[in-house]
């Protein structure tokens, strides 16, 4: 076999990186949306708990305007 020549490590090279960025890459890396996941997943469980929360202690728990504006079909105009 012959030797690995350099243009053949800089053409692995840049095949490495190329696999990274396609990976990691862009505006958010793959391990940012790994964790946003995670965070979702906790804080979706924080809502469940405080709703029984409120369930059991027998009051009604109080609707944010997101909650309100579902309901009610309307949404606000968001500007940039």
């Amino acid at each position: 076999l012959p030797a690995v020549t350099g243009a053949r490590w800089a053409a692995l090279a840049a095949l490495a990186f190329a696999l990274y960025f396609a990976v990691q890459g862009g505006e958010y890396r793959t391990t940012d949306l790994i964790a946003l996941r995670r965070q979702e997943a906790s804080e979706r469980d924080q809502v469940r708990r405080l709703r029984r929360w409120w369930t059991r202690s027998g009051a009604t728990p109080p609707a944010s305007s997101a909650t309100r504006e579902c309901r009610s079909g309307s949404r606000g105009s968001v500007s940039a």
